[in-house]
C-alpha cells in the first residue's frame, strides 16, 4: 500500500515540478496531495475496519501512523529535489531562454538584440521567482488530522 502511495507521490511531485511554477505552487500541490492521501486512507480505513474488526480509535491510530510515514517520505522527496534546486533553476532558465513559446529553439540570428535582452531578463526573473518559491518548502497539510472531527 505504502509503495503504491510513494509512487503516486513521486508522480505528483514530478508532474507539479514539470509545469510552470508560480506563487500558487504550494497551494495547488497541497490540494492534490490532500485529495490523493485522503481518499487512499479512507478506502484503507473501510477495508481495515471490516477485515480486522478494529475499534474506530485503533483504525485512526493506524492511519495516523501511516500518514506520518507518508508525510516523511514526501518531505524526503521534496528535500532531495530542493537540494538540486540550483540545477533545476538553471535548467528552467535554459528552457525559458533557449526555446520560444512553441517549445522550438530560438533562431537568434532573426531576433533583434533588444528583444534578446528582454528574453534574457524575463528568463532570469522567472528563474529567480522559481528559486524563491521552491526554496520555501511549505508545510504540507495532513488530511487525517483535519478529518477526525468528521468521524473519519
Amino acid at each position: 500500500m505504502q509503495e503504491s502511495l510513494n509512487t503516486q507521490i513521486d508522480e505528483l511531485i514530478s508532474e507539479k515540478l514539470s509545469k510552470n511554477i508560480d506563487k500558487q505552487f504550494w497551494y495547488n500541490f497541497n490540494i492534490e496531495y490532500i485529495e490523493l492521501i485522503f481518499y487512499k486512507l479512507l478506502a484503507l480505513k473501510n477495508n481495515i475496519q471490516e477485515f480486522y474488526k478494529l475499534t474506530p480509535e485503533e483504525v485512526y491510530q493506524f492511519l495516523e501512523h501511516l500518514e506520518e510515514a507518508i508525510s516523511k517520505y514526501t518531505f524526503k522527496i521534496f528535500g532531495k529535489t530542493l537540494k538540486e534546486t540550483s540545477n533545476f533553476a538553471i535548467e528552467y532558465f535554459k528552457g525559458q531562454f533557449l526555446v520560444d513559446d512553441n517549445k522550438l529553439p530560438r533562431k537568434w540570428n532573426r531576433i533583434p538584440e533588444e528583444q534578446i535582452d528582454e528574453i534574457y531578463k524575463n528568463s532570469k526573473k522567472n528563474s529567480e521567482i522559481l528559486f524563491d518559491i521552491l526554496s520555501k518548502l511549505k508545510v504540507i497539510d495532513m488530511p487525517i488530522k483535519n478529518c477526525k472531527k468528521f468521524n473519519f
